[in-house]
């Protein structure tokens, strides 16, 4: 989990250490690649004390699979929500830059980089000691982070653009993904014969790729969704404008989707097998998705209201954003308790840790909102990064997943720690977020003139 974090900051911190001086940023990019070897390091060496220890039934096999998929979720989670940047246009062939241009290039640095400090650093600092990572395990990590690689890209192509045949390209990748996946966990007898089925199978989704790259987006409007239902209108007109929007109905349903099936493969292959379960469960189980994807980019939003002076009052601001996290978050619990409640997991301890969580993750939006408003532009526009959508902002939610799980030990720390989230809640609802709104349509004014 830290190697994939500490990747995921790699644009932005050497961004950052780049404008400083020639000795101190060379200093600190060693320090940073020291920081990663160190941390692959200590997970090869963790999967071989865990294995040779015998602490449980699994097999290194199924250790290292089972290491290797959680890999390629959380690089899936990281990569596809909270980084939905212009990189999400490199797929549609509408889009400027076009498959066999720079995309290309993207697509093999990030497979490169991202590999290498999940996968084959572990292997050559561990290789001379331990003889449970093999190159064939090292193979079938970078095989299937590659698969993962093309599925975030089919689904930036899906969700950003509506294509002619977009399920079909979405069936065909989930037919190689399956092959992919029982090709690993159902060895064929001879390894030649795995290798060549995988990279069959990888080769093939990047021909999908490169279909989706070329197919013809539906030029006519998308039709109204939801014109006739008064209910909705009802309700809030925000709602018809969010689900007006197709961009914004795939994204949602598509982060649903996709939370539904990883708490469905981690809590069937996962939980139960692995010393970091626990962890893995509140990641999945946490409304995650929704806050860093679709809430995160209401958030955003909030400054340029301000800016505009088009409501006259703070409540105003967050009754809209309340109206239009309802749905989503009452669509996101039903399907975390759905599932969870077939896999048998469902407790009181579940419920309360879905609850404070849930406050955690709106204190990090509404700090992180506070960030260079003057970037974003429109709440629908799913095309474009939001203020508080970035590398430090999941940084910071995954420390607070970790602090709220640690607080949920005993019944004491656990009122405490929601006491406290609730004061600290209503101190930035009522304080820190500016009330006098010609002060703050002044302050907002200043920083964009000043920065754009």
């Amino acid at each position: 989990m830290h190697t994939i974090l500490l990747f995921a900051l790699r644009r932005r911190f050497i961004d950052y250490v780049s404008n400083g001086g020639s000795a101190m940023s060379l200093m600190l990019r060693i320090l940073y690649v020291t920081v990663l070897l160190v941390n692959a390091a200590m997970i090869g060496w963790l999967i071989d004390i865990f294995i040779t220890s015998n602490a449980g039934d699994i097999t290194g096999d199924r250790l290292i699979q089972l290491i290797s998929a959680g890999f390629c979720g959380l690089w899936a989670l990281l990569e596809f929500f909270p980084t939905y940047t212009q990189r999400s246009k490199l797929v549609s062939g509408v889009f400027p830059v076009h498959f066999m241009k720079r995309w290309v290039t993207n697509l093999v640095y990030d497979m490169i980089t991202a590999t290498t400090v999940g996968t084959v650093m572990a292997f050559c600092l561990i290789d001379a000691l331990s003889k449970t990572y093999t190159h064939a395990h090292l193979a079938n990590s970078v095989l299937l982070f590659g698969n993962t690689l093309a599925f975030v890209q089919i689904a930036k192509a899906f969700v950003e653009n509506v294509h002619r045949k977009r399920f079909l390209l979405l069936i065909a990748w989930a037919i190689l993904s399956s092959a992919v996946v029982i090709l690993v966990v159902y060895k064929l007898p001879d390894d030649y014969l795995l290798m060549s089925g995988l990279t069959f199978c990888l080769a093939s989704q990047f021909t999908v790729l490169a279909y989706a790259d070329r197919s013809v987006a539906e030029t006519n409007n998308s039709p109204v969704f939801v014109s006739s239902f008064s209910l909705f209108r009802q309700l809030s007109p925000v709602y018809v404008a969010f689900l007006n929007s197709p961009k914004s109905r795939n994204a949602f349903l598509f982060g649903l989707g996709l939370k539904a099936m990883f708490l469905s493969f981690a809590g069937i292959f996962t939980f139960d097998q692995l010393p970091m379960s626990s962890f893995l469960e509140a990641l999945y189980v946490a409304p995650l998705i929704l806050f860093t994807y679709v809430a995160n980019n209401i958030w955003g939003f909030f400054p340029v209201l301000w800016v505009n002076s088009t409501l006259g009052k703070r409540s105003d601001n967050y009754r809209i954003y309340f109206q239009l996290i309802a749905l989503p978050l009452l669509l996101d619990l039903l399907t975390t308790l759905g599932i969870m409640l077939y896999l048998g997991k469902v407790d009181s301890e579940l419920l309360v840790f879905y609850a404070l969580t849930t406050i955690v993750l709106s204190i990090n939006g509404l700090v992180f909102s506070l960030y260079k408003a003057f970037y974003v532009q429109s709440s629908f526009n799913f095309g474009q990064m939001k203020n508080n959508v970035n590398g430090w902002s999941v940084f910071t939610a995954s420390v607070l997943l970790g602090l709220t799980m640690l607080a949920l030990k005993t019944l004491m720390t656990t009122f405490i720690f929601g006491l406290c989230l609730i004061v600290i809640f209503w101190y930035i609802l009522s304080k820190v977020l500016p009330s006098d709104t010609q002060n703050t349509y002044t302050l907002y004014r200043q920083l964009f003139t000043n920065k754009v």
